[in-house]
């Protein structure tokens, strides 16, 4: 089964994000296929197929990553492409504030999978929020132009979640497995 690992955000974050999202849809941003607002999440690991018995090892790793960490004050100010701002097929949130904390959960997580000899996709972790996918490459520079500086947005993340994930002709449907929890 696909599925993944990733910081929750609130409902409150998550409407603040909604209102980005829906100004990006206003603006000259075309052919974009649009994340509901109740799968924003900041991902920290992808796995492209996990056997249903992995999930009590995967979860006893979330617990040894979640050990003595508190929760990591985050912000979103500027809307971002990947792979690059000039070529996005995916239009992001970048994201920032405690990024040293965040990048030092996401090292833990993922030396605990690999001991645990857990595939995941290894690619580097760019820290981001996914707004919308693309078929075609878009210039975000030149449809946006100064658009993609946006009010900053700040919030705390503690929920690191494992979900499976099912794509549908409607969208993505995830189904959460398992949670742990940040110190407060």
């Amino acid at each position: 089964m696909r599925a993944f690992i990733c910081l929750e955000l609130g409902a409150e974050t998550k409407q603040e994000i909604k209102e980005v999202q829906q100004a990006l849809r206003w603006s000259a941003l075309s052919g974009i296929r649009w994340v509901r607002p109740e799968n924003y999440h900041i991902i920290l690991a992808f796995f492209e197929d996990i056997n249903p018995s992995q999930i009590p090892c995967i979860d006893s790793v979330l617990q040894d990553t979640v050990k003595q960490r508190h929760a990591i004050d985050l912000s979103v100010s500027k809307v971002g492409g990947l792979p690059k701002d000039n070529r996005a097929r995916i239009v992001v949130l970048e994201v920032g504030g405690e990024v040293k904390k965040l990048k030092a959960l996401v090292k833990k997580l993922r030396q605990g999978l690999e001991c645990a000899h857990i595939v995941y996709d290894k690619k580097p972790f760019i820290p981001h929020i996914t707004l919308g996918r693309s078929r075609n490459p878009i210039n975000l520079v030149l449809k946006l132009g100064t658009g993609l500086q946006i009010t900053q947005k700040d919030f705390s993340v503690s929920r690191i979640t494992l979900f499976s994930s099912e794509i549908t002709t409607t969208g993505s449907v995830y189904t959460q497995l398992t949670t742990r929890f940040l110190v407060s």
